[in-house]
Order: structure tokens, then sequence, then C-alpha cells
């Protein structure tokens, strides 16, 4: 896609990413689109086959494709996944779709949530539910079963349709699937499966696509003690043959 991989790649680059990091970040904008991303070269050529990756022996072309992310899909409902696609502000909230509050938490409560994720400074919880410190998945006192019930309502040309409602577990949420077992591991496994300096990255991608901030923050809004640093740097748009496995850079 232009907007969640060509822009991305390139923007994070003029933020001051080498082409390398700036291809994870937009791996993970482009995987949460489409459940996973898979590089081809200007030929259309793969640099490895997909399934070779599943396998603790992945060569290391495996790092041009992504993991799957198939948590946040968007047709995931119980698992929370629709969240990350169709944002609804709390009711009565005065909203700037243009501009959003990213950084107010009663504004843009789901935003602000992944957005401190994104940054290490708290859990990723289905639809944002926290506690009270928000350093910990919402726990109900009274209900074993912790379920939030969700309404999505229809509208055509015609008017009002109607309502579908699902219920679902509140919960870390589940993002990347294991290459080996294929169970989806939670947000937290995400230091696990990736390394240290990777890890940030991915989370990077994933904040990236949240549509209605995707759009319109960029790389923008970095707070000084974010794991993620963007030093401010001279545009260089750099291209990667990867049939070469070389950059130009």
């Amino acid at each position: 896609s232009t907007v969640h991989f060509d822009a991305t790649y390139y923007l994070a680059q003029a933020a001051g990413f080498s082409p390398l990091d700036a291809l994870v970040v937009a791996q993970y904008d482009q995987a949460l689109d489409t459940s996973s991303f898979t590089m081809r070269d200007e030929d259309g050529a793969l640099p490895v086959d997909p399934s070779a990756c599943e396998t603790p022996e992945a060569p290391p072309e495996c790092m041009l494709h992504s993991a799957s992310v198939g948590g946040l899909d968007r047709n995931d409902f119980a698992g929370g996944g629709v969240f990350y696609h169709f944002m609804a502000p709390p009711a009565g909230a005065e909203v700037d779709g243009r501009a959003p509050a990213i950084g107010d938490p009663d504004r843009e409560p789901f935003l602000n949530h992944v957005r401190r994720w994104a940054w290490g400074q708290g859990p990723l919880c289905v639809g944002g539910f926290t506690d009270d410190t928000a350093q910990d998945c919402y726990r109900s006192a009274t209900r074993p079963d912790n379920l939030f019930v969700g309404r999505i309502p229809f509208v055509s040309e015609l008017g009002f349709i109607g309502y579908i409602d699902w219920t679902g577990k509140i919960e870390e949420q589940r993002i990347a699937e294991d290459a080996v077992t294929g169970e989806q591991q939670p947000a937290s496994a995400l230091d696990v499966q990736f390394d240290r300096a990777t890890a940030p990255l991915v989370r990077l991608g994933i904040y990236r696509m949240r549509c209605r901030t995707g759009y319109h923050t960029g790389f923008a809004l970095m707070p000084p003690n974010s794991s993620v640093r963007v030093p401010r740097m001279p545009v260089r748009f750099c291209s990667i043959r990867f049939r070469s496995r070389s950059t130009n850079c």
C-alpha cells in the first residue's frame, strides 16, 4: 500500500531512521492492514519462501518478511483486533480527525493507550481497558469472566439498518504468531520474539497503522524518554536491492 508501506518507509528515513530500521517500521505498518507483510524485489520475486521462515532454522532473509500479526486482524472481534481499524472516541468528546489529541486519554483513550504501549510506558490491553494505574489490564472485582460487550451500528444510504453485538475477554492484547507453534502471543512477548533493537520498531509500526493517527501524525511527538530515538538528520532517501542484499547508502 502506498500509505502503509511506501510512505511509512520514506517518512521513517526522513525522521532519521536508517533504511533497514525504516523497513521494519514499514513492514509492521503494512502487516497490520493485511495480517502479514511479504517482501518482493523489483521483479516481483520472493527473497525467500515464507514457508521456510516457519522453522527454527529460518534463513536470515526471513527478516525481509514480517511475522504474522493475526491477533490485530480487522475481523477479529472477540480478540480485540477490530479496535485497531475502527476507532470511535467517547460519546460527547470533542475531537479533530485532522489532528487527533493523541496525548489526551479523555478525548482519545484508545489512541493514547496504544501510544503509551508503543513508547514502552504501559501494557497493550484488548479495547484499551486498563486499571486505574494504566499499568495493568482491567480485571473485574465481581465478574470472573471479565468480558466486554461491543456493538457496531450499520448505516446505509437508506438509513440505519441495525446493530451487531459481540463479546470478548479483557486481557493483554495478542499480536504476533509464534513462527513454530502458530499460536498468537501476547503483546509483551514481542520483546522475546524480537531482539531488543527490533521490538521498539515493531511497536512503532503497529502504532503508525492506527488509521486515524497514521495518516496525520507520522513520526512526530516522540517523548524524551521514548525507547525509540529519532535523531534530527537530513532526509536520506535510500533504496534497498533485496536480491543483492545491499543498499546504495
